[in-house]
């Protein structure tokens, strides 16, 4: 009896000297792409990060990008060093010319500050200002204070809700005399004013808060004269 061997060129995946059945392998079958994740494997997903949130701790205390305004009550003290043309500082004594004074410390008139500004930086935040006096100065017979300028504020500590800020400002005075005899030769010149504060401020949210200043304000043209104030108010921010 004779036996005929047929061979077949197909590849096969047990070892010739196995003990286990020839197994065909699949023609079709093609290999998984390297980078497919096997069967059972967790996958993390990749994504970009979250954008930033406007009310998380740090960021809400923020001030770039924001518009800005101010009111303030301000309280001072005031100094005034005479020229000969100066408004008094007391009521002048007609008959007694030689000793009206030169020299003067009074508390000045409350008023009320206003400003409005825009942060193009956290730490920077220029505006522009306007003090309004509640009534008129009694020792200099002047009319309610009234000034405009500019200024910035310079903030520290950014990101904290707690931050500290140094304004640097100059304004023109504007207001005059309230025409009472005896100061009828005097010059009520409007004034440069250069102003620099400092103080706290607590930003309760990213739209609102709260602040005080102490400085000086200080003219050269009426007179030598200057404001030690104290100021306190609230910013509202959007």
């Amino acid at each position: 009896m004779a036996v005929v061997w047929t061979l077949k060129t197909v590849p096969v995946l047990a070892a010739p000297d196995s003990d286990g059945p020839v197994v065909e392998a699949d023609s079709k079958a093609t290999e998984a792409p390297a980078d497919e994740p096997e069967e059972g494997t967790e996958v993390t997903a990749r994504s970009a990060p979250p954008p930033l949130d406007a009310n998380e701790p740090g960021r809400a205390r923020l001030h770039g990008g924001q518009f800005s305004m101010r009111v303030a009550f301000v309280g001072a003290y005031r100094i005034v060093s005479r020229f000969d043309s100066s408004p008094y500082c007391e009521n002048p004594v007609p008959a007694v010319v030689a000793d009206r004074k030169k020299f003067c410390g009074f508390g000045a008139p409350p008023a009320i500050d206003l400003a409005i500004g825009f942060a193009p930086l956290n730490g920077l935040e220029p505006f522009g200002w306007a003090r309004f006096g509640f009534v008129g100065e009694r020792e200099t017979d002047t009319k309610p204070l009234v000034t405009l300028g500019v200024g910035a504020r310079l903030y520290t500590s950014n990101d904290s809700a707690f931050k500290f800020f140094i304004q640097p400002a100059v304004g023109w005075e504007l207001e005059k005399g309230q025409g009472h005899a005896n100061w009828r030769d005097t010059q009520y010149k409007q004034d440069l004013l250069i102003q620099l504060l400092a103080g706290p401020q607590y930003d309760f949210t990213r739209g609102f808060g709260a602040y005080a200043a102490a400085g000086i304000t200080a003219g050269i043209f009426r007179a030598i004269q200057s404001w030690m104030e104290f100021d306190i108010g609230v910013q509202a921010r959007y």
